[in-house]
């Protein structure tokens, strides 16, 4: 058995010899001068040694190196430089310097802005919303039946910060488009719909911890001066106004590789138009003056557990700060101010759950398409007030519509959103009985 071994590694490192000379072994390493100054033959052909290194002892392959047993190999010399020489073993190199491990870089959490990019928060869109909030109704006082919609603002005059937004800050521009079915009574007692069309602005401060968002809102619904033949009998005049103007303030609380926790506050500015109602002669007999400045405290929270699902949610409140002056005809027909009238306090909830259907971050145009479901609950936080025929005729309501819609991620940058938003809970308390949204934003 022993001989036979002996017979086989013979055998093996024979060919393998035959193989190195083959492919120029000697030629890589250069013949070995004899003492007359000629090659040996030793030098020509591999020593037992160097096929010991490709094929060991017992017949199985290790390792391959063109290079003898225990000798450096050369390193490649460059066309025109001098070849480098070869050290033996235990000796060190000429000027070389030991080498050092680099520290393991410390993990620092991506700016919020730049969660855009290379983290499970890449590319999650924004919240959609779903929020209508009517002015107020002027009512029937006998029976508190609502007669009409007070035109203040166009007939819409609040603002939320769940409605196209996120927790992160956020350089970027954006259009959103709302469309609510039956949101707006006019003075005929028929539902009528509202449009609002909203550009926003929105920019990062302080390495992007901050940021200040500008919305500039116009709504298609009611003209800001109705009037009334006989109450209940005259068309409603519709058309474009423009709105109040919310300015957000966002900062980031805390934040990790997969949530963000951020906090802040808008204000919403009295710029929209008074709301008027008219007799048959055009002469006022009710009259709201839009003074009315809103002040909204927030929180958002964003969780992505991984990078195909996330969790978003906000939370607000949104307070009327100093009311809006009434003024109704007297006795001679000059309007006279009968009280103020401050909009309920509203609690308002929401939340967003969603996955990447399709991600391709290298496409051309399509990068991610994302479905997502939200759930948004409005409550009034007080009872409502009454002045003159101008009243919350519902008093305490509790809204839940379900929001569902899909993102389309065009490039790096752009996010086209198409949804629709329903009430879960019906009835005269809900503020409209459908919408489809459609927004578009752009990062920079």
């Amino acid at each position: 058995m022993k001989a036979w071994h002996r017979s086989w590694n013979r055998m093996v490192a024979g060919a393998a010899a035959a193989f190195l000379g083959t492919i120029g072994y000697a030629a890589a390493q250069g013949p070995a001068p004899s003492s007359d100054g000629s090659a040996s033959e030793a030098a020509v052909h591999p020593s037992d040694g160097d096929v010991a290194t490709l094929v060991g002892w017992d017949g199985r392959f290790s390792r391959i190196c063109p290079c003898p047993r225990r000798r450096v190999c050369p390193e490649p010399v460059e066309e025109g430089l001098a070849p480098v020489p070869a050290v033996p073993p235990g000796e060190e190199v000429p000027g070389a310097k030991p080498p050092t491990e680099a520290p393991p870089p410390e993990f620092e959490a991506p700016s919020p802005t730049g969660l855009a990019r290379g983290t499970p928060m890449s590319g999650v869109p924004n919240m959609i919303g779903d929020f209508f909030s009517a002015s107020g109704y002027f009512i029937d006082v006998p029976t508190r039946r609502p007669l009409a919609s007070i035109p203040v603002a166009g007939g819409d005059r609040r603002f939320k910060i769940a409605e196209e937004n996120s927790p992160i800050p956020t350089d970027r521009a954006f259009f959103n488009f709302n469309m609510f079915h039956n949101a707006l009574l006019g003075a005929d007692g028929v539902p009528h719909n509202f449009n609002r069309f909203v550009f926003g602005l929105e920019k990062t401060f302080f390495d992007g911890q901050t940021s200040v968002e500008v919305r500039i809102p116009f709504g298609a619904g009611l003209d800001a001066v109705q009037s009334f033949e006989a109450v209940g009998a005259a068309p409603p005049i519709l058309a474009a106004e423009f709105g109040n103007v919310p300015v957000a303030f966002k900062a980031v609380l805390g934040r990790s590789e997969h949530q963000i926790l951020s906090a802040g506050v808008a204000v919403m500015f009295p710029t929209g138009n008074d709301g008027r109602l008219r007799d048959a002669f055009g002469d006022d007999f009710f009259r709201v003056n839009n003074r009315a400045v809103y002040v909204q405290p927030f929180v958002g929270w964003l969780w992505t557990p991984n990078r195909r699902l996330f969790l978003e949610v906000f939370a607000q409140a949104d307070f009327d700060a100093n009311g809006n002056p009434v003024l109704s005809a007297g006795p001679n027909s000059r309007l006279q101010t009968i009280g103020r009238f401050e909009d309920q306090s509203l609690l308002l909830l929401d939340a967003k759950a969603g996955f990447w259907l399709y991600r391709d971050p290298d496409a051309r145009l399509l990068t991610g398409i994302i479905p997502t479901v939200e759930l948004h609950y409005t409550s009034t936080m007080q009872n409502t007030d009454t002045v003159g025929p101008m009243t919350n005729p519902f008093n305490r309501t509790d809204w839940l519509n379900l929001t569902a819609g899909f993102h389309f991620l065009l490039g790096s940058r752009s996010t086209l959103t198409v949804a629709s938003s329903a009430p879960l809970r019906t009835g005269d308390a809900g503020p409209f009985d459908s919408e489809i949204a459609v927004q578009f934003e752009r990062r920079f």
